[in-house]
């Protein structure tokens, strides 16, 4: 259950996303939050990590490093991540995957 504070700060977060070209769905048994149309941007996965309960988020990831998926995959509660446009090197799929076991690489063909 989140507190009026953070339900407060998430209304703030997805308003500003929305403004960005990203998108979300918010709901009792979903909170998932996307930015697909469009690469998103390192100052943007700032506002994701900021959001209280989110368990979903899709992300067009060409233009960010491995820095910011690994913050985005280490959200608590974070179920599923979603990255679009990211070639992982070595063993980096696997060391995101150690903090969200949901990790999908979203081939071209699907965006």
């Amino acid at each position: 259950m989140l507190s009026s504070h953070e339900l407060s700060k998430n209304a703030l977060l997805l308003e500003e996303i929305e403004r960005r070209g990203g998108g979300y769905v918010w709901e009792a048994e979903v909170f998932a939050v996307h930015f697909m149309d469009r690469p998103i941007q390192q100052n943007e996965v700032t506002l994701l990590t900021g959001l209280a309960g989110v368990r979903e988020i899709y992300i067009e990831a060409s233009e960010i490093g491995y820095a910011e998926l690994r913050a985005l995959a280490c959200i608590p509660g974070i179920e599923h991540l979603g990255i679009a446009r990211w070639e992982p090197v070595d063993k980096e799929y696997e060391e995101l995957s150690a903090c969200c076991n949901g990790i999908r690489l979203i081939p071209d063909s699907e965006l």
